[in-house]
C-alpha cells in the first residue's frame, strides 16, 4: 500500500503550537505571504467542527508528501514552533525519506539564521532515525559540495554561537561527528569566505584552533583560495600563520581577476612576485580584472610588477586582447588606460562594434576619435535595433562604414528609420 498519500486529520486545540498554525493558516495575508512561492499549500481547510462547547474549530488534513516542498517556507518565515510539530508526528516506514528531506531543508535554514535550538532538535531527529536502523543518506545533510553544506552557510552567514554549538557537541551528533574533518574544512571555507570582518576572524581563529588536528594541506589551500577571491586578507593571513603549506603565489591570479588590490599586495610582500610570472604563466587573471573594471589593480600591476603589453597574454591569450576585455568593463577610464599601456592590444573593427552594442557612446566616441579600426559592416543597423539610437545617430553621422541589410522598417522609430534611408548610397533596401 503506498502511504504517500495518506492523510493525517488534525484538529486544533489550545496548545501553542496549534494555535499559531491556525494564526497561519487562517489570515489570507501570512497564507499569501508564506506560500506565494509554491503551488500548492501545505495544509488544506476541510470544514468548520463543533465541539462539545459549540464553538467551531479548524480541522485540516496534513499532507508529508507536500511538506517537503513547502518546508523550507515555513523555516524561512521563522516558524520553527510549526516545522518541530510538524516533524513530530511519526511518518509510516514509506514516509521515511519524505522525513530525511524535511530535516535536511530545516537544518539548512535553521544553519543559515543560527537557530540553536532548531539544529539541536533536528540533529537529534536524524540521531532517532540511525538507532531505528533506518538508511541515513549523509551526503544529503553534509554533501562533499560546500554550497550544499550547511555548516559552510553558517559560516558565510556569521553565525558563530550556532556553527560552534554544532562542532563543539559533534559527539552527540551522528551526522556531524561520522564527518567532523570534513564539516570543520567546509566551514572553514565558509568563514574564510564571510564579508562580516569581526565574526570572521572569531569563526577562523575557533575553526583552526579545532581542526589543527585535522585539516590537511589541502584543507589549508582550499580556504586560502576562498579568502583570497573575497579579499579577506586577515583570513589569509591567519591561514598562512597556521600552516607554511599554503603557496601564496598560486592565489595571485585568485586576487587580481577579483580586484583585491590589498591581497595581492600581502601575497607580493610575503612571496614576491616576479615579472617572469606575468609574462610566462597562463591565467594570471588580468583579463578578468580588466573586464571587471578593477583600474587601481591594473595600474598597480603595471607599475610595480610587470607593464601590462608584456603580460602573458601575448604569448598565451592571442585573441584576448585587453582593450576588447576594457570595452566589456563598460569604464571609459579603463579604456583610456589600455590604450595608454597597450595601445595594439585591440582586435580590431569589432572593437567599436562591442562597444556600441553595449550602448556605452563615450566609449565609441573615445575610439571613434583615438584610433582607427573603426568599426565592422552593418554596425549602424545593429545598434539602432538594439534600441541604443544616441549611438546609431553618431555612427551614422561620422562613419562610412556600410550600414546594413535594411528590410523594411523592422519596428524602427519613425526619424531612426527616416535616417537611415537618407542620403546614404550604400544602403540596401530591399
Amino acid at each position: 500500500m503506498d502511504t504517500t498519500n495518506t492523510t493525517t486529520t488534525i484538529t486544533t486545540t489550545n496548545t501553542t503550537n496549534k494555535q499559531l498554525f491556525s494564526l497561519i493558516i487562517g489570515s489570507i495575508t501570512l497564507r499569501r505571504m508564506i506560500f506565494s512561492q509554491v503551488k500548492e499549500i501545505t495544509t488544506i481547510i476541510v470544514k468548520p467542527m463543533m465541539d462539545l462547547d459549540q464553538r467551531p474549530r479548524s480541522v485540516f488534513v496534513f499532507k508529508w508528501k507536500k511538506l517537503k516542498t513547502n518546508i523550507e517556507l515555513l523555516c524561512k518565515y521563522g516558524y520553527y514552533d510549526l516545522v518541530k510539530w510538524a516533524i513530530e508526528i511519526k511518518p509510516g516506514y514509506s514516509m521515511w525519506t519524505d522525513l530525511q528531506n524535511c530535516l535536511r531543508k530545516v537544518i539548512h535554514q535553521a544553519s543559515m539564521v543560527g537557530n540553536i535550538d532548531m539544529l539541536e532538535f533536528c540533529l537529534t531527529q536524524v540521531n532517532k532515525m540511525s538507532q531505528a536502523s533506518r538508511f541515513i543518506d549523509e551526503a544529503s545533510f553534509f554533501g562533499q559540495n560546500p554550497i550544499s553544506t550547511p555548516l559552510y552557510f553558517a559560516a558565510v552567514k556569521g553565525q558563530f554561537k550556532a556553527l560552534k554549538h554544532v562542532l563543539d557537541n559533534h559527539s552527540r551528533f551522528y551526522i556531524v561527528n561520522g564527518q567532523y574533518q570534513f564539516c570543520i574544512a567546509q566551514a572553514l571555507i565558509g568563514a574564510c569566505s564571510s564579508k562580516l570582518a569581526a565574526e570572521r576572524i572569531q569563526m577562523v581563529l575557533y575553526l583552526l584552533d579545532i581542526g589543527k588536528d585535522q585539516l590537511d594541506a589541502y584543507n589549508y589551500t582550499t580556504s586560502a583560495n576562498a579568502a583570497a577571491s573575497m579579499g579577506n586578507v586577515d583570513a589569509l593571513i591567519l591561514l598562512k600563520n597556521a600552516s607554511s603549506q599554503i603557496e601564496l603565489k598560486s592565489l595571485v591570479g585568485n586576487a587580481i581577476r577579483n580586484g583585491h588590490l590589498e591581497t595581492l599586495k600581502y601575497i607580493h610582500s610575503v612571496e614576491p612576485v616576479s615579472k617572469e610570472y606575468f609574462s610566462s604563466s597562463f591565467g594570471t587573471g588580468i583579463s578578468d580584472a580588466i573586464r571587471g573594471g578593477h583600474y587601481e589593480m591594473v595600474t598597480y600591476i603595471n607599475d610595480h610588477l610587470c607593464p601590462i603589453k608584456d603580460t602573458e597574454h601575448k604569448r598565451w591569450h592571442l585573441t584576448d586582447h585587453f582593450l576588447d576585455c576594457a570595452i566589456h568593463s563598460h569604464s571609459l577610464a579603463m579604456v583610456e588606460l589600455i590604450h595608454k599601456l597597450d595601445p595594439q592590444s585591440c582586435s580590431g573593427r569589432a572593437t567599436m562594434t562591442n562597444a556600441a552594442l553595449n550602448g556605452d557612446l563615450h566609449i565609441v566616441e573615445f575610439l571613434h576619435k583615438n584610433r582607427t579600426e573603426g568599426c565592422l559592416d552593418g554596425t549602424v543597423l545593429d545598434v539602432a535595433l538594439a534600441g541604443h539610437y544616441n549611438i546609431a545617430k553618431f555612427l551614422y553621422s561620422n562613419r562610412t562604414e556600410p550600414i546594413g541589410d535594411l528590410k523594411g522598417d523592422m519596428g524602427l522609430p519613425p526619424n531612426i528609420y527616416s535616417m537611415l534611408i537618407k542620403n546614404r548610397s550604400d544602403l540596401i533596401i530591399q
